[in-house]
C-alpha cells in the first residue's frame, strides 16, 4: 500500500513539473502589441515575461489587454465542456433509485441530463 501512494505522488509531482509557463501576449492601453513572451512572474506592481535576452518587466499601468495563445472561442469551449462534465457527474451522483418515493426525485440519467445541461453555461461563463 505505501508503495502505490508513493507511486502515485511521484506521478503527480512529475505532471505538475512538466507544466510549460503560459504564452501569453501584452497589449497597451491603445490596443498595440508591446510584448509578448511566457509568463515569469507577477509582482504587485508588474508582469514579468521571460524573453530570450533576460527577464521583462511591464508596469500594470501600460497594459491594456493579456490574451493567451488560445483564442476566446477556445476557452468559453473548454469551461463549457468542463462544465458538462462535472453537471453530468453531479447529477448522476445525486440520483435515487427509486424517484416516485421522493418529492422532487429524478433518476441518474434523468440527473445527469439536467445537471449537465445547467452546468454548460456557467462553465461557458467561467471560460468566458
Amino acid at each position: 500500500m505505501k508503495a502505490i501512494l508513493l507511486l502515485c505522488m511521484i506521478a503527480l509531482s512529475s505532471a505538475l513539473f512538466a507544466q510549460k509557463k503560459p504564452f501569453v501576449r501584452v497589449y497597451d492601453l491603445s490596443g498595440k502589441k508591446i510584448h509578448k513572451g511566457r509568463l515569469h512572474d507577477i509582482a504587485d506592481s508588474s508582469l514579468q515575461l521571460d524573453k530570450p535576452n533576460g527577464v521583462v518587466d511591464i508596469a500594470y499601468q501600460k497594459i491594456g489587454m493579456i490574451k493567451t495563445k488560445r483564442s476566446e472561442g477556445h476557452n468559453v469551449l473548454v469551461g463549457a465542456l468542463t462544465g458538462l462534465t462535472v453537471g453530468a457527474i453531479w447529477g448522476t451522483a445525486t440520483g435515487v433509485a427509486d424517484p416516485e418515493a421522493y418529492l422532487f426525485g429524478y433518476s441518474s440519467a434523468e440527473g445527469a441530463a439536467g445537471f449537465g445541461i445547467l452546468g454548460i453555461p456557467l462553465g461557458a461563463a467561467i471560460g468566458a
